[in-house]
């Protein structure tokens, strides 16, 4: 899904993990017209305990619901990624706070006596592959790889 132009928006769905970005209210109806139609299909069914709404763009100020789902103030936490009202309140909770979790994390095991190919499979399996996931569904920050390569 494109916005504002040439921004991509891209999103994950994994299991019974599903994530919609929707572009106007018309949308969010139509989804729910569909959804109830699997559900009379199928005999599955939205676990609205589990469901929150999370209004962005310019509609997040609004406070009303769709069909009683919870409305979120705070990020969305779905899919190891954290959904925010704010570019840099994003970045912050998806990218940097990860770095900071994986400098602990390297820095325990830099006090282990490993090899180089040791050194190397730890920060591909430990480290990169966090960083590479949450860098395919969002845009990274500018400054993000010089962090991480200091």
């Amino acid at each position: 899904m494109h916005i504002r132009g040439n921004e991509e928006v891209k999103f994950t769905q994994y299991a019974d993990d599903t994530t919609a970005l929707l572009a106007d209210v018309q949308s969010v109806s139509n989804l729910f017209d569909l959804l109830s139609l699997f559900e009379k299909c199928s005999d599955l069914k939205i676990n609205q305990a589990k469901s929150e709404l999370l209004w962005l763009g310019s509609m997040h100020h609004r406070k009303d619901t769709i069909c009683n789902f919870q409305i979120s103030d705070d990020p969305v936490y779905m899919l190891c990624v954290h959904f925010t009202y704010t570019i840099e309140l994003s970045h912050k909770k998806n990218f940097f706070e990860k770095l900071g979790s994986l400098k602990k994390t390297l820095s325990v095991w830099s006090r282990k006596d490993l090899s180089i190919y040791g050194r190397t499979n730890i920060v591909k399996t430990l480290a990169l592959s966090k960083l590479v996931f949450i860098s395919s569904v969002m845009e990274t920050p500018k400054n993000f790889a010089t962090e991480v390569n200091n």
